[in-house]
């Protein structure tokens, strides 16, 4: 099961240091999302990565970044995307992922993804309001179904306390933002919380 983590979505204390420390501790995919950096801070934050880790990262905006930095992959949510004209070629060197909010949505697009993440499937850490409305039987019943037509990761609410349930409902990776980002930890009670987490997974 892939483990994924989501940037903070605006700027965190010692937040290079840390996502560099979270890619030695094994992280495979990371997600940078800041929906407020223009163009050039978003490349600036980029260029502080160390470049060995850059094949490691998925960006939500900004997609002309894709081949200059060597990126792992580009990722949409459908207000972002015009699912029609999206158009796969089967020769590129990259990743390309959604998010989902329902399993209808999944039903309608997942055909033109490699992975997506549907969300929350627990009540989401970072974002108090936004509560779970897909029962865990229905996620298990979806993942089991041949509707499933790409990879499906578990987002929202997701920390060591729970995410024995992500593996148990079959799930093929999920992804972590408010479990990590949190200004109350000192970074290395941050790293120390991936640590765990990604015990967990690998169990």
């Amino acid at each position: 099961m892939k483990y994924a983590v989501i940037s903070s979505p605006s700027e965190f204390p010692d937040e290079i240091e840390i996502i560099d420390s979270l890619f030695k501790e094994g992280l495979e995919i990371f997600h940078l999302r800041k929906p407020d950096y223009n163009l050039s801070q978003f490349e600036e934050l980029i260029e502080k990565i160390y470049e060995k880790y850059h094949r490691k990262i998925v960006i939500h905006s900004n997609y002309e970044l894709i081949e200059k930095y060597n990126l792992k992959g580009i990722h949409f949510s459908l207000k972002n995307i015009n699912i029609k004209n999206l158009k796969i070629n089967p020769a590129r060197k990259y990743s390309i992922s959604a998010s989902f909010h329902s399993l209808d949505e999944f039903y309608k697009y997942g055909n033109k993804f490699d992975y997506a993440f549907i969300s929350p499937v627990f009540n989401s850490i970072s974002k108090k309001d936004y509560k779970s409305e897909i029962t865990h039987d229905e996620i298990n019943k979806f993942l089991k179904s041949e509707k499933k037509q790409c990879r499906v990761f578990a987002l929202g609410g997701i920390d060591e306390n729970n995410v024995e349930i992500i593996k148990e409902l079959g799930f093929d990776g999920f992804a972590t933002l408010g479990a990590i980002w949190n200004k109350s930890f000192p970074k290395e009670e941050i790293v120390n919380k991936f640590r765990r987490i990604w015990k967990i997974v690998n169990c």
